[in-house]
């Protein structure tokens, strides 16, 4: 909608050495005021997910004005589920 374009400077480094994984790390002990304040809390928060089919995505986009150029599969979802990032473009 008019909006300049983000360029965002990266620098690009090596990776870092890795973790000697040999010894594995002491199990961690949760504290009792730690335990108390997780009850208090309640349960875990959880996200709802609710399909959209892939074919469904595109023509939304193409309705729009735009042009789907990738779905490429993102396992993002979690297992048991099929899902995409999806690269698109203006008309």
């Amino acid at each position: 909608r008019g909006s300049s374009t983000a360029r965002v400077p990266l620098e690009v480094l090596p990776a870092p050495p890795k973790a000697d994984v040999s010894v594995p790390p002491a199990p961690v002990r949760e504290g009792f005021l730690a335990r108390i304040r997780r009850r208090l809390q309640g349960p875990e928060p959880f996200f709802e997910m609710h399909v959209v089919p892939r074919a469904v995505v595109e023509q939304t986009v193409r309705a729009a004005g735009g042009q789907v150029l990738h779905a490429v599969e993102d396992g993002a979802a979690g297992g048991g589920w099929l899902s995409y990032t999806y690269i698109c473009r203006k008309n």
